[in-house]
């Protein structure tokens, strides 16, 4: 059973047009904060975990989420843009 609590989708144009997805999540009765990265192929951001993803196994959905947050404000202050599907 797989449950998502929060997701971001982002991307960056340096050095060349790619994204990042910090999720927190319940996968397999674990509790994860996982961020993956790739170049953009598609008009969509995949949703399902990337084999290459970073995962922190976290003690709560609470710590998953404060994880999955501070990831992303820590993303944006590094240059990082939230993915909005219905363009700029």
């Amino acid at each position: 059973m797989r449950k998502l609590f929060e997701n971001f989708v982002m991307y960056s144009d340096f050095p060349q047009r790619h994204y990042r997805q910090i999720a927190a999540l319940l996968e397999d009765g674990m509790f994860k904060c996982s961020r993956w990265e790739g170049e953009i192929l598609h008009a969509e951001p995949f949703e399902r975990t990337n084999p290459d993803a970073e995962i922190l196994i976290c003690a709560s959905e609470e710590d998953a989420v404060a994880s999955a947050r501070a990831d992303h404000k820590e993303s944006l202050s590094e240059g990082w843009h939230n993915y909005d599907p219905s363009g700029p």
